[in-house]
């Protein structure tokens, strides 16, 4: 098949050769599909052999390109190529995108990742939320209890934020947590130093206040460097499970998904619980999936301890 015209190999290699589009070609006898023949058939495009050259290196079919001459020149091709490209608007990357773009290829390249996915029951989590923030001055996002959740199991998980090197692997002395941020021209991950020092509402505060400044390019170099661990949240466009990218020298990163409410059968009945996907990619030159798996769930346990304090 060449687009959607059925055609034999026979056929499709003659058309090439003499540079005959096989969209101007019939099939005879009342056949759904070309044969050599047919295109043996149609008037071969004149062209020098300069032009065809140059045609078949630039991807173009000789009876395509606009001529007035009796037959096709290298001109004329170069004009065809022309005006394809034109046609073709190329952007120059921002530099913030050209280091993500950089930094994305490394780890494609030198870390076998591995993603686990998972749901933490968060009915308790909300419903402190709201109580909290429906009587302070304090308002707490999902997204602050995700961050503090990560750095109190990490603080019981040292490998997990520990780093890959050939001579072995680095235990990383500090928890420096990577807010991964969307901007207009790209993507920033300030670092929360130190995040398992922070009270909740600390935490809070030093979040909005690194991402506002991140927005607004109020930033200092140093606020974006030394991250152990990296948090992509993509839960507010409803994505349920990801794989995100690990961000090197880094060996895992915490993907966190939407909150859908489903049905589940509990001692008192059938009960509406909300449920939060986390996806976990790490390094599996560092991590096995066990011991992955077991950092996981101490996310998941810090999440819904909420559970057990609102019974």
């Amino acid at each position: 098949y060449m687009g959607s015209i059925s055609a034999t190999p026979l056929a499709k290699q003659i058309a090439k050769q003499k540079g005959i589009s096989l969209s101007k070609v019939s099939p005879g006898n009342g056949r759904s599909y070309i044969i050599a023949k047919d295109v043996r058939a149609l008037s071969t495009v004149r062209a020098t052999p300069a032009a065809r050259r140059l045609a078949e290196q630039l991807g173009l079919v000789l009876a395509d390109i606009p001529h007035d001459d009796p037959r096709i020149y290298k001109k004329h091709v170069l004009a065809a190529k022309q005006n394809v490209s034109s046609s073709t608007e190329v952007r120059s990357l921002p530099r913030i995108k050209r280091i993500t773009a950089q930094r994305m290829l490394q780890s494609h390249l030198e870390i076998p990742p591995v993603t686990l996915n998972a749901k933490a029951d968060v009915t308790g989590l909300l419903a402190e939320r709201n109580a909290v923030n429906s009587h302070g001055s304090i308002k707490l996002s999902i997204n602050d209890y995700v961050v503090y959740a990560v750095a109190c199991a990490l603080k019981e998980n040292p490998d997990a934020y520990s780093s890959y090197s050939e001579e072995g692997q680095i235990l990383n002395p500090d928890i420096n947590i990577g807010i991964a941020t969307a901007l207009k021209n790209g993507l920033i991950v300030p670092v929360v130093k130190n995040a398992d020092r922070y009270s909740l509402q600390e935490l809070s505060a030093a979040i909005k206040d690194l991402v506002s400044r991140a927005r607004t390019g109020k930033f200092l170099a140093e606020e974006y460097a030394g991250g152990t661990f990296t948090i992509s949240n993509l839960g507010m466009y409803g994505i349920t499970a990801f794989t995100p990218i690990i961000n090197p020298p880094e060996s895992m990163i915490l993907g966190v998904c939407a909150v859908e409410q489903v049905l589940r059968m509990s001692p008192r009945g059938i009960e509406a619980r909300d449920m939060m996907g986390l996806s976990l990619t790490f390094d599996h030159r560092l991590h096995d999936g066990a011991q992955a798996a077991a950092f996981l769930q101490s996310i998941s346990k810090m999440l819904e301890k909420y559970n057990e304090e609102g019974k």
